[in-house]
């Protein structure tokens, strides 16, 4: 299975910047600490292509009344043909 961007069965996430991020973990309890009320909100979502399908995941760091932060990773899979294994992947 094609898996473009996981490494060592690390997924790196990026930030809009192209800034990537080994720890995600770390990075989102480090930015709890300096911005304390943080609603964390995820979401993920794949498309199929030709022969692949694209997945992407996106975290929001929301700071109610003064935006969000966004971190995201995408990568490619071998196609998914039943929409129902996509959801469950």
């Amino acid at each position: 299975m094609l898996q473009n961007g996981i490494q060592g069965g690390m997924v790196h996430f990026k930030k809009f910047s192209g800034d990537e991020l080994d720890n995600v973990a770390q990075y989102i309890k480090d930015y709890i600490k300096e911005n304390k009320e943080i609603e964390i909100i995820i979401g993920t979502d794949s498309q199929n292509k030709n022969n692949y399908t694209k997945w992407s995941t996106v975290i929001v760091l929301y700071n109610p009344g003064h935006g969000g932060h966004c971190i995201f990773k995408r990568w490619r899979t071998a196609k998914e043909k039943v929409k129902n294994v996509r959801l469950l992947k």
